[in-house]
């Protein structure tokens, strides 16, 4: 509860940042719907998202105070990382959905496919058995994934804010030192509660935002949960730095 406090806080003092953040954000988003131009503008807008979280992560990283000011003009020099931090994403997502794929084929879905057009439906039952367990799985690392967002941030943090060190960062949870960590009592209460609340916030910034005329209410509450996440990262980057030296 002392780093939501502290979101809190930090927020409350930022919000003229805050403002600023989400006209740019809105904009961005309006220029996405432009042909040809739109697809590397969407790319920028999820870098730039990117941006805003490493840059309050890091700058309480270094100050440990609720008080720090924030520059808008400052996102800038996280525009870096940031490409790195997207780039994981891809890739990321790409392997997995590699990996999702290729269970399909281990689970028989060619050979399904093959006897379906041959008008023969025996063992389907069977697969669909399977796919339906795969498809817990695939879930449930998807919800592992999402819980480990701002220990994504903290690693880049603890390594050293570079286009590498975020990039790779992306892939930590899923290492042998890096699922150990997450399921430490250290990460666990931070992240369970950051899921949780993040969740809730999320669900009720979608309900405000679809309702159009509380539109920039929505935008507030998703700059608060960019701000909660990056000071959960923050918050626990310096126990991974000191696991590194």
């Amino acid at each position: 509860m002392e780093v939501l406090e502290a979101s809190w806080q930090v927020f409350k003092r930022n919000i003229v940042f805050y403002v600023i953040y989400s006209v740019v954000y809105v904009l961005l988003l309006a220029l996405t719907l432009l042909p040809v131009l739109g697809l590397f503008v969407s790319i920028f807008l999820s870098i730039y998202g990117f941006a805003g979280v490493l840059y309050i992560s890091y700058t309480y990283f270094l100050e440990n105070r609720e008080d720090i000011q924030l520059e808008f003009a400052s996102i800038k020099d996280y525009l870096v990382p940031s490409a790195g931090m997207y780039l994981g994403v891809l890739v990321l997502t790409l392997l997995s959905m590699s990996v999702f794929f290729l269970l399909i084929l281990l689970f028989g879905g060619i050979g399904f496919l093959g006897d379906f057009m041959r008008g023969q439906k025996e063992g389907g039952l069977g697969l669909i058995l399977a796919m339906t367990i795969l498809v817990i799985f695939m879930l449930l690392v998807a919800l592992y994934y999402l819980y480990s967002i701002p220990a994504n941030i903290a690693k880049a943090l603890a390594d050293g804010l570079s286009f590498e060190r975020s990039f790779l960062a992306r892939f930590y949870p899923f290492t042998p030192s890096g699922v150990k960590d997450l399921m430490s009592g250290d990460y666990l209460k931070l992240g369970l509660l950051w899921s949780l609340i993040v969740s809730v916030l999320g669900l009720l910034g979608v309900i405000l935002l679809i309702l159009i005329i509380t539109i920039p209410l929505a935008a507030l509450i998703m700059c608060f949960i960019m701000t909660y996440t990056a000071m959960v990262g923050a918050s626990f980057a310096p126990k991974l730095k000191q696991a590194t030296t």
